[in-house]
Formats: C-alpha cells, sequence, structure tokens
C-alpha cells in the first residue's frame, strides 16, 4: 500500500505541488492541455507531493510481462489494461512485471493507486494469463482475461510432431495450428503447421504517437513432409522465429509473448511490461 503524505509544508510554506519518478519524464501538449508523462520501464516509486490531500486525475497504462514459449506454443502477451485514476499525495511502489523466463508465464505489473486493475502476466505452456498460451503437444490452449487479452491458438499433434498455437495477444487471439494428415502408423504424418501469434494494440500514452504493445508469441512448427512451418509473432513483440536470446524473445517493455519450440526455433524468454502515468501539468 502507499505512503501518503497528508498536509505536507515547510516552515510553515505551502508546497508547489508536483509529481516525480520514472525512469523517464516527458512532457506534451495535446491543446489546451499540458501533461507530464512518467515511464516506469523497471520498478519504481511514483511520488505526487502537495499540500494538503488534494487529489489529481492520472491516465494510466499498465501492461504486465509476456509468458514464456512453451513446447510449441507461444507465450501469450502480458496483461495490458488502461485506466483513470484519483491520485492522492503519497509515495507509491511501481511494480513493471518481468517477462517468464523459460517455463514460467509473466508476471503481474500494478501501481498500488486505489481503485486500479492489476495487469496480469501473460501465460505459458497452455496456461492462461493476461492473454492466453497457445497449445502444444496435448492442444490445449491458455484463456485470456477479459479487458486485458485474449486466447491463445489450440496446438495439434501427430506422433512425434507437434505444431503449436500462437499465443493471445491484446487486440486479437493467437491462431490455431494447422491439421496434420495421415497417422504414425499409416504411412507417417504429413502437412500441418502452426498458429501465429495474437495481434497487439496501439496506443499513444506515453509518446503522443501510437506503439503497438501486447503482442502473442508466434507458434513452433512440426519437422514433416507439406509442413506450413513455424509462424510470425503478433505486431507488439510477439516473438518471432528464431534463437534466444533472440527474436525469439517478447519484446522488452511492450509485454510480449515469446515463441514457442520447434524445427527452426528454441522457445524464448517473455519480454517486460511497462507502466506510464500521465498527470496534468503544470499541477495547480
Amino acid at each position: 500500500m502507499p505512503f501518503v503524505n497528508q498536509s505536507r509544508n515547510m516552515g510553515g510554506t505551502l508546497v508547489s505541488p508536483e509529481t516525480l519518478g520514472g525512469d523517464h519524464e516527458t512532457f506534451y501538449t495535446i491543446a489546451p492541455n499540458g501533461y507530464k508523462i512518467h515511464t516506469f520501464l523497471n520498478s519504481g516509486q511514483f511520488t505526487y507531493i502537495a499540500s494538503g490531500t488534494t487529489p489529481i486525475s492520472g491516465d494510466i497504462l499498465t501492461i504486465a510481462g509476456g509468458g514464456s514459449g512453451g513446447n510449441a506454443g507461444g507465450g501469450g502477451a502480458g496483461g495490458m489494461v488502461t485506466q483513470t485514476l484519483t491520485i492522492v499525495p503519497g509515495i507509491y511502489n511501481i511494480e513493471v512485471g518481468a517477462g517468464g523466463t523459460i517455463p514460467a508465464a509473466g508476471f503481474n505489473s500494478f501501481t498500488n493507486i486505489t481503485g486500479e486493475t492489476v495487469a496480469i502476466g501473460g501465460g505459458t505452456a497452455g496456461g492462461a494469463g493476461g492473454s492466453g498460451a497457445g497449445g502444444g503437444v496435448n492442444g490445449q490452449w491458455g484463456a485470456g482475461t477479459a479487458g486485458q487479452g485474449n486466447n491463445g491458438g489450440a496446438g495439434v499433434n501427430c506422433g512425434a510432431a507437434t505444431g503449436g498455437g500462437g499465443g493471445g495477444g491484446r487486440s486479437t487471439a493467437g491462431a490455431g495450428a494447422n491439421g496434420f494428415s495421415g497417422c504414425p502408423g499409416c504411412g507417417g504424418c504429413n502437412g500441418g503447421g502452426s498458429g501465429v501469434g495474437g495481434n497487439g494494440l496501439a496506443n499513444s500514452l506515453r509518446l503522443n504517437s501510437a506503439v503497438t504493445y501486447a503482442g502473442g508469441g508466434g507458434g513452433g512448427g512440426g519437422n514433416t513432409r507439406g509442413n506450413s512451418g513455424e509462424s510470425a509473432g503478433g505486431t507488439g513483440g510477439g516473438g518471432m522465429p528464431g534463437s534466444s536470446p533472440g527474436v525469439a524473445d517478447g519484446g522488452e517493455n511492450l509485454g510480449g509473448g515469446a515463441h514457442g519450440s520447434g524445427s527452426g526455433s528454441n522457445p524464448g524468454n517473455g519480454g517486460r511490461g511497462i507502466v506510464v502515468i500521465r498527470v496534468p501539468f503544470p499541477l495547480e
């Protein structure tokens, strides 16, 4: 819980209201209003200093860490939440959720400001999360959290070959993997493939220009004749076919889900989330 300063003053002089904190403090104007933007790429503290208990309104973007890639299934994107909250003077511990390292789900992001909705970490290995992970060997996909993300896509399996579903993203669900033909005992498995990661969602709160966050990781494809291969991650930091560390990892500070394992990829780690707090400037 935050520590709240009540009636702060210095030597009887009222303190000018001010907000502090974050890895970056920037400013922009949407006429006629000016804003100060506090961007947290890592966990830290946000401080609102004012005399008495006068509240301000803050527009907040909270994105959790993305899930790691599973056995073929892509990791789910971290939950993405936009909300407007009333902030009273005090010090708030801001938590920026880390991406999941194999085989973990992503971690939650939150501000400790009263009334907030916590952003839920992305799922892994067919599990639920802010956005759900794509399915692998057993086909099971993970559910997304309403208002934060979408479901992962189903996986498929034929003998030793597996096609992974894509991880869910903020805008769209992960795609299911293409089915195989044949069977292990009747001439072998043919075809199949994987599912693309769900797309993320654009938001302009941080820069006053659109940035896309919270894309799901692409699914890994099995190595069979006629296989459509590995699939791309969704827009907004979804992990791509390749190696980890590298393109298979979810986008850092985008909350991207990681790519699943496959014939040309090793599973990646999820991308760290972000917290952005926009307040009026100057404060009066």
